[in-house]
């Protein structure tokens, strides 16, 4: 059996399938919705798993998995779409792998439910937006949304860098670069700092921002006219701030608050939240814009007053905390009380025992 064979046979007997997880010694596992399931399935060997593995690597991607540990490859299956798989080693040396399946084609923000701010946040001329969110709440497809509504509407050239490609964009009224991390460029950073060096994009997506240097070069790439859009793992808009500025040492903080309060336009806090008839589950979007305040707040590093201004300007361009956004949806019927509740205790991802 081959590693297409069983992301074909997850799609078909649990549709909804976003995960599928193989390990020598167990049957594979699946998230559907959020929750974890497990198959029927015959267990895997450890020589199953490896000749399911072998056939996706490359002599790059080999060397790097031998020599990391762990490697993120890509590949299509037929009538299921593009999945992306990230292989690594454990339990003292023995290959595994997660696999995530991507849209075939990248839904449109209504269609993904996201609220009519975030696709005014694409007509932002410059300057740095962020997603952010647990793992597994949507993060990148909101992002390639948003990138998909910059290429219908707007003549403009969109520069994406990712590891691995795991989304290609069709030219519309757009002019699309993409860039693989690993094989069109070494690293995030060499790729951001070439994007000044005469690729003249008017949008860059990075996919990550994994060290110091890359978030350097975004906060740069946003000063000088770009529209940069990335993507951060906390929950809040508040927690996003802190995170940002905490990366820069010490000595540099004051100088990292006073960059970020001039760059940062917005930031999209998403969960994603089991739907109230059960099948399913619906974005619940915090959104912070970047007003005055809010600016004079990140400068100073008063972190706790950010919170109550968005508050305060609740309705204006969208713009809520995660708490009004789960009070609306349940008021609306969209979301439980009792789900609500669990994003609120910071359990909000869901799992079948």
């Amino acid at each position: 059996m081959t590693f297409a064979d069983i992301i074909a046979r997850a799609a078909s007997e649990f549709p909804g399938t976003s995960d599928v997880f193989v390990r020598a010694g167990r049957s594979p596992i699946v998230r559907v919705d959020g929750a974890l399931r497990e198959t029927e399935w015959e267990p895997l060997t450890e020589r199953d798993v490896h000749a399911m593995c072998e056939p996706l690597l490359c002599d790059q991607t080999r060397q790097t998995l031998e020599e990391r540990r762990d490697v993120s490859v890509s590949f299509t299956v037929r009538d299921v779409g593009p999945v992306r798989v990230a292989l690594f080693y454990e339990n003292c040396g023995r290959l595994s792998a997660v696999a995530r399946v991507l849209p075939r084609s990248c839904p449109s923000l209504e269609e993904l439910g996201l609220p009519s701010a975030v696709a005014e946040l694409t007509r932002v001329p410059n300057g740095l937006i962020l997603v952010t969110g647990p793992v597994g709440c949507g993060k990148t497809t909101t992002q390639w949304a948003m990138l998909e509504h910059t290429n219908r509407e707007t003549f403009a050239h969109i520069l994406s860098l990712q590891r691995p490609l795991s989304f290609v964009m069709e030219e519309k009224r757009s002019l699309v670069t993409l860039r693989e991390i690993g094989t069109d460029a070494p690293s995030y950073a060499e790729a951001a700092r070439a994007a000044f060096a005469g690729q003249d994009p008017d949008v860059v997506h990075i996919g990550e921002l994994p060290d110091l240097e890359t978030l350097s070069l975004a906060l740069v790439l946003a000063e000088t006219g770009h529209l940069v859009l990335s993507q951060m793992h906390t929950a809040t808009a508040v927690e996003t701030v802190e995170r940002l500025v905490s990366v820069f040492p010490p000595h540099q903080q004051e100088h990292a608050r006073r960059q970020l309060a001039s760059v940062l336009r917005a930031v999209v806090a998403q969960q994603l939240v089991p739907r109230a008839e059960g099948k399913g589950r619906v974005p619940v979007i915090e959104l912070m814009l970047v007003v005055p305040e809010i600016a004079k707040l990140i400068a100073e590093g008063r972190w706790d007053g950010i919170d109550a201004v968005i508050e305060r300007h609740a309705g204006e361009g969208g713009m809520q905390t995660m708490m009004q956004a789960l009070r609306d949806h349940v008021e609306r019927g969209t979301i439980t009380q009792k789900a609500a509740a669990a994003v609120r205790s910071g359990a909000g991802a869901a799992w079948e025992r």
